[in-house]
């Protein structure tokens, strides 16, 4: 019951993504604070199936696979329309993607050695801190486009309330590439004691 549970949690974060896109992108202008809060309540879906697991004792394989391919695509995806808009710098989303990428492939080939990786503390950091950066950097937009906050003066108290989203997002690429390479390290290490 409880995985199952998850599982409908997991789907509800990837069919959430097309509501953030076109709250993003709709025809007659974004909405970035809906957007941001849908994109909040995507993320939050993860606490609640790493809940229900959690309760349950373990998660499937099929599950681990949807809990980490809806983090993936709910980030990658923001991400890059994000760019599209000129929200955040190529280098960020390269990063991210990258990363995504690479640890997508690792842990593929590691499974068909029979040396599965699991997410670690580092991965989940960068989870949670990716979602808190995205979440403001959509906020604090939709507050510049309705002139409650003006870039020019980031002092004033909606400046203040969400000015740490560009310190989050470059904690966030931080955390993507130390934990990408903690998983190289975790992947290297169990090769050579297999050996």
């Amino acid at each position: 019951m409880d995985l199952n549970a998850a599982n409908w949690a997991r789907f509800l974060r990837i069919a959430l993504i097309p509501f953030i896109l076109l709250a993003m992108s709709h025809p007659w202008g974004p909405d970035y604070c809906v957007a941001g809060a849908l994109y909040w309540a995507a993320a939050s879906t993860d606490v609640l199936d790493g809940y229900l697991v959690r309760r349950r004792g373990g998660d499937t394989p099929a599950g681990t696979f949807l809990d980490l391919t809806a983090d993936k695509l709910l980030a990658s995806c923001t991400m890059i329309v994000m760019l599209g808009q000129a929200l955040l710098p190529a280098w960020v989303v390269i990063v991210v993607v990258a990363r995504e990428l690479a640890v997508t492939g690792l842990r593929s080939y590691a499974a068909s050695k029979g040396q599965p990786i699991s997410t670690n503390i580092w991965g989940k950091a960068k989870m949670a801190v990716t979602s808190l950066a995205i979440t403001g950097t959509l906020l604090e937009e939709d507050l510049a486009q309705s002139g409650l906050m003006a870039r020019a003066n980031p002092l004033g108290l909606a400046g203040a309330v969400l000015s740490f989203a560009w310190p989050l997002m470059v904690v966030a690429v931080t955390l993507t590439v130390f934990s990408g390479a903690s998983y190289v390290l975790v992947h290297i290490r169990g090769l050579r004691s297999r050996g």
